[in-house]
């Protein structure tokens, strides 16, 4: 039975269960496959027996072109297409070559900023008014449970399980979308017991109630002057600074860090316990 990539594609996209950002990146990657096979091939489709062990660095060569693509960003979308090629062998689809064995190029190494304990100390100690202290208590938030900004929004005490003698926010959310355990640390009391009366007031159980819309940027570049950090401070920073400062001084175990941090792909795990290690070196050293 003849197998056509596209075709494939689409199946697998909606065969997915992630989050919505993770379903949007891939119908941006088929969309552009699709280009890239108009465009070479001349064609609507290609059989997976048309394609060679070239395509992906062929389909990477056009995204930087074409789309004036970073080559991280290249890199990770030809990943993201290789899936579509395991997707299809796995539905028992003849797939002769993987592309994605023989693709030559691999991702430059970022620089990946996070807080250290005095950076995470000073932010506690700020004296802020109005929505530079709820943003202040967002990023702590993140820094202590490797939260996105947008599970901040939603995450509420009815979140809350108790287990092993432990309080943990049990979320279905991330990428992988599937059940995960947050450890309730001890530093987040204080903030919570910050908003009980906001609670009351709107009658609801959010950590944070009523920030749907609350915008950060500003707020962080302030606190990251008054602080004097040399670096952007990001949500990202936050989750950097949970998987590494914060899992060091409470030894949470690396597959604790992946569970908690909600990641599907091996290379985010890596990248983190890459970090977590670099942290762990610097401890000991000052010690």
């Amino acid at each position: 039975m003849k197998a056509y990539i596209l075709a494939q594609f689409d199946n697998h996209n909606e065969s997915l269960t992630g989050s919505k950002a993770t379903l949007t990146k891939n119908k941006t990657i088929r969309k552009r496959l699709g280009n890239f096979i108009q465009s070479k091939y001349r064609q609507e489709d290609l059989e997976f027996n048309e394609i060679g062990k070239d395509f992906a660095d062929e389909f990477y060569a056009f995204l930087r072109e074409e789309y004036d693509l970073s080559n991280n960003s290249a890199v990770t979308y030809v990943w993201m297409m290789g899936k579509v090629f395991r997707y299809a062998r796995n539905r028992g689809f003849s797939v002769p070559v993987d592309p994605a064995q023989y693709f030559s190029f691999s991702k430059d190494q970022k620089s990946i900023n996070y807080l250290n304990e005095k950076q995470i100390e000073a932010f506690h100690k700020l004296d802020l008014k109005g929505d530079t202290d709820l943003v202040r208590d967002l990023f702590l938030y993140s820094c202590y449970t490797g939260m996105s900004l947008e599970e901040l929004k939603s995450v509420s005490f009815e979140d809350v399980i108790y287990k092993d003698k432990l309080y943990w926010f049990s979320l279905k959310r991330g990428e992988s979308f599937e059940n995960r355990l947050v450890p309730c640390l001890p530093e987040l009391m204080d903030i919570d017991n910050k908003y009980d009366d906001n609670r009351k007031a709107k009658n609801c159980n959010l950590i944070f109630p009523g920030i749907g819309g609350v915008s950060t940027s500003k707020d962080l570049k302030e606190i990251q002057k008054m602080i004097g950090i040399p670096f952007k401070l990001k949500f990202e920073t936050a989750r950097y600074t949970f998987a590494t400062t914060v899992a060091l001084k409470y030894q949470l175990p690396l597959f604790v860090v992946h569970d908690v941090l909600g990641f599907n792909a091996i290379q985010k795990t890596k990248e983190y316990q890459q970090l977590y290690w670099a942290q762990a070196r610097r401890a000991f050293s000052d010690s």
